[in-house]
């Protein structure tokens, strides 16, 4: 018997005097790991060991706790960045009908700190893939 992997995803919406809106999403698939490290003052590229097909990807989740960042997946064609704002998450989940950010296939991905302060800063990285 196979143990299949479960994923979940919570979206909480939540504004001052208005009730609470969420929405959870279980995805199966398989996990690739995950990405916690911290990103050296600006202007400095790091590497992480992220490498998968566009088609497996079922979410994604980014964050810079302490500066603007940009996270760039390369591959053979070419690059898809991402820009985040300091304290602000990027959430893709394939089941909410957007289209898939990445371009193509993921063959490394670099993090790029753009703080103005001259201090590192926490990354976050989350992926669910399709088995």
């Amino acid at each position: 018997m196979t143990t299949q992997n479960m994923a979940k995803v919570k979206v909480v919406f939540s504004m001052s005097g208005s009730p609470s809106i969420s929405k959870t999403y279980t995805i199966a698939g398989q996990f690739t790991p995950t990405v916690e490290t911290d990103i050296a003052a600006a202007a400095t590229d790091t590497m992480t060991g992220i490498a998968f097909a566009k088609e497996k990807l079922a979410a994604l989740f980014l964050l810079c706790d302490l500066s603007d960042c940009v996270v760039t997946f390369t591959n053979t064609d070419g690059p898809t960045t991402i820009s985040l704002k300091a304290g602000v998450p990027y959430l893709w989940v394939s089941q909410a009908g957007s289209t898939n950010p990445l371009e193509n296939a993921v063959v490394t991905m670099t993090v790029q700190n753009n703080g103005a302060q001259n201090v590192s800063t926490p990354f976050h990285a989350r992926f669910v893939l399709m088995a």
